[in-house]
């Protein structure tokens, strides 16, 4: 299993923050921290995945987002008060949307069917995704040593540990951000 997954940590970091975002960054954090790969590496997984989502989900909105908020009239009246603070700060919104919990799917959505140039949204979301996974894997690689030191159990179980991690946030994303979407 160690084999397994210092082969395709990369590629579950990168599954994993395209699927959740936080919580797979943090498992990928401790999954380096642990010696299974090497730690900028998955953050440059995490960051892809992430930005990947990103531009999936604004690609996605620029085309078929106003026929969904047309359906929607709850979402048209919550989008239309966000729209209104996207065009007043651009940069900042755009800029920061990963660091605030829950608004990034959001954010990402309003900015595909607001009209935003695609060519901004690539750059600012870029600097997003930068800022997101540095404070989140730096703030989990300091918190994953406080973690190791501690708990000796976790080392024999680390294994264990990151996949229950993966599975509760994959369950996360299947129970909690797949009926979001389904809602907006």
């Amino acid at each position: 299993m160690d084999d397994l997954l210092a082969n395709c940590g990369y590629i579950a970091s990168f599954v994993g923050t395209f699927l959740e975002g936080e919580l797979l960054l943090l498992t990928s954090v401790l999954a380096s921290k642990m010696g299974y790969f090497n730690f900028f590496g998955g953050l440059a997984a995490a960051f892809a995945g992430a930005y990947s989502r990103d531009w999936l989900t604004f690609i996605l909105a620029k085309k078929k987002g106003k026929q969904l908020i047309k359906n929607k009239p709850k979402l048209e009246a919550k989008l239309s008060k966000a729209n209104n603070l996207l065009k007043k700060y651009p940069n900042a919104i755009l800029g920061t949307y990963r660091m605030i919990y829950g608004m990034g799917m959001a954010t990402v959505l309003l900015a595909g069917v607001s009209g935003v140039p695609a060519k901004k949204f690539g750059i600012l979301s870029a600097i997003s995704c930068m800022i997101w996974v540095a404070v989140y894997g730096g703030l989990g690689y300091l918190c994953a040593e406080g973690v190791m030191k501690n708990i000796k159990w976790m080392s024999k179980n680390s294994i264990y540990i990151i996949a229950a991690l993966a599975f509760v946030g994959l369950l996360y994303w299947f129970f909690v951000k797949r009926k979001e979407l389904a809602d907006e």
